[in-house]
Parts: structure tokens; C-alpha cells; sequence
């Protein structure tokens, strides 16, 4: 719910499922429909992390884009929001060695 309330705050659409192996409609189920555009799944705890294990496995067999982590979500955000504000330049990684 904490990563459901990061995004929501900043104005990105958001859903937030039950969790893998749960009753009814789970976040697996969403992801074999091809309802999932992006998963940002940082589990906290035992069982977390085992819903998370098969969150990222199917993600990944699925090839949908999966964040891990906070301050990848976080980077992921504010690209999300600079190419929605046409704000994106795209750079090599050379250029960002020459400039550092």
C-alpha cells in the first residue's frame, strides 16, 4: 500500500491488487492478462518476499518492466514525468562520462 500511495500522489494511475496467492482476483492474474503495464514490487517481511518471488518470476517471464526498489521507482517517476512533460533529452553514457 506505501508504493500504491507514492504513485498516487503523483497523479500516476494506480491500482493496487491482492497479493499473490490470495482469494479472487490477484496481481498474478492481472499480470497473465496483460493488465500490467509496470510493477513496482518491494516486499517487506518473510511472506512478502515469497508473494514477491512469484510476482517477479512471472513478471519477468511475462517481460514486464519490474522495480525492485524505492529509489528505482522513485528514478522511474521522474522520467515518467518529464517524458509526459516532453521534457526528455536522450543522452549516451559517454556524454554523462564527459560531463561527471
Amino acid at each position: 500500500q506505501g508504493t500504491a500511495d507514492f504513485f498516487s500522489r503523483s497523479d500516476l494511475p494506480v491500482h493496487t491488487l491482492a497479493k499473490a496467492g490470495q482469494a479472487g482476483a490477484n496481481v498474478l492474474d492481472a499480470l497473465r492478462g496483460g493488465c500490467i503495464q509496470l510493477i513496482v514490487n518491494t516486499p517487506w517481511g518473510t511472506r512478502s518476499q515469497e508473494h514477491g518471488a512469484r510476482i517477479r518470476g512471472l513478471a519477468t517471464w511475462l517481460g514486464i518492466p519490474l522495480l525492485t526498489t524505492m529509489p528505482a521507482a522513485a528514478a522511474a517517476l521522474n522520467g515518467i514525468q518529464d517524458l509526459r512533460a516532453g521534457e526528455v533529452e536522450i543522452r549516451s553514457l559517454q556524454d554523462y562520462a564527459v560531463a561527471a
